[in-house]
C-alpha cells in the first residue's frame, strides 16, 4: 500500500548493530562504523528484506525498504495446566 510500517526490526547483519522503525517507517542506527554492510528488515506479517548499504565516515545514509505481506503460519500450542490444592490456613 505504500504506507510506513512501525515496529520492524533493523540490523546490520553480522553484528549487533540494530533499530526498531517508528510509526512513520524511519529508523536510525547511530555511530556505524565505515564499510559495507548489510541491512535486514523484518516485521511479522511481511516477507524479510535485505539491501547493501556502504557507509562512508562523516556521512548520514539512507535507506529504503519495500515489503511485501505474507500469511504467517504459526505453530499449534498446547497449554496445561495442574492444579494443587492449597488448604487455607486454619483458625
Amino acid at each position: 500500500s505504500g504506507r510506513p510500517i512501525g515496529s520492524a526490526q533493523v540490523q546490520l547483519v553480522g553484528t549487533s548493530r540494530a533499530a526498531v522503525s517508528t510509526e512513520d517507517g524511519r529508523f536510525r542506527i547511530p555511530s556505524v562504523s565505515p564499510g559495507s554492510y548489510q541491512v535486514r528488515v523484518l516485521r511479522l506479517g511481511y516477507q524479510s528484506a535485505t539491501q547493501p548499504i556502504t557507509v562512508r565516515g562523516g556521512q548520514t545514509e539512507s535507506l529504503e525498504f519495500a515489503l511485501r505481506q505474507s500469511s504467517v503460519t504459526l505453530d499449534q500450542v498446547i497449554v496445561t495446566a495442574t492444579g494443587d490444592q492449597v488448604r487455607a490456613r486454619e483458625r
